[in-house]
């Protein structure tokens, strides 16, 4: 098994992610802005070393391109795809919570009708958590009780958390192995495609306003690390090692 084979199966645990939802993250953190284009022989690529066969990867790009996320440039034989205006909007609207997560010190309970407070995980009908002091709210100096706490985040997420803070972990604590941009390209976007799944169902609130055992504030800072540590590939030097490759 090489050393990219490796470290895909511990991001992976084993099991095949949804194929839509990987190329979300490609397209987000290799092509972020419309107009960046990817060819369709590196999508395929990139799918091929996380394990996705070829005609999944079409039905994906299929779909996504069906929701209005991609527009897909023939040119001969070849066809590349870009985010639309819309996926880039997105993508931006989405970017500071996966890249750029600000952890908030301090919280607030809302004391208030369930809704009437943005911002804020309403954890019974009238009394809900915050980040920001919203509606009628009292700032917290210590955390909340740990029945409240138990409700910001759902068992799924938890385990899912926990899944990835371990493989993070793993990886985070030894070097890295020499990778080509390509290996760097595919590890990105699974270290990003399973944090941006925590990150965005996260609730933006303190690290110790979450339950005991959540794991969230190591997957952030490993991710964090690795990340700086896997510096984005240019998508030309991707394009060129692909086309090499078919030659």
């Amino acid at each position: 098994m090489s050393d990219l084979d490796r470290i895909v199966q511990i991001l992976t645990a084993g099991q095949s992610p949804r194929v839509w939802s990987v190329l979300v993250t490609v397209f987000g953190d290799l092509a972020p802005t419309s107009g960046d284009r990817i060819s369709g022989a590196l999508l395929r690529r990139i799918g091929a070393e996380i394990g996705f066969r070829p005609e999944a990867v079409r039905v994906a790009l299929h779909r996504l391109r069906k929701e209005g996320w991609i527009e897909s440039h023939r040119s001969g034989r070849t066809t590349d795809y870009d985010l639309t205006a819309r996926g880039a909007a997105e993508t931006r609207s989405a970017a500071p919570s996966i890249y750029r997560p600000v952890v908030p010190d301090a919280g607030y309970l809302v004391l208030d009708e369930a809704g009437a407070a943005l911002d804020t995980l309403w954890v019974t009908p009238q009394m809900g958590l915050s980040a920001r002091p919203v509606g009628h709210a009292l700032r917290l100096d210590r955390p909340p009780p740990e029945w409240m706490r138990r409700a910001t985040v759902s068992p799924d997420l938890m385990a899912e958390t926990a899944r990835v803070a371990q493989a993070f972990a793993s990886l985070a604590r030894q070097p890295l192995p020499p990778l080509d941009p390509l290996g760097i390209a595919v590890v990105r976007v699974l270290i990003v495609h399973d944090w941006r799944r925590i990150a965005l169902r996260a609730t933006g609130l303190p690290d110790a306003f979450h339950p005991d055992g959540w794991a969230g504030a190591g997957a952030r800072d490993d991710a964090k690390t690795l990340l700086d540590r896997l510096p984005r590939p240019y998508l030309s030097e991707l394009e060129a090692a692909v086309q090499a490759n078919a030659i």
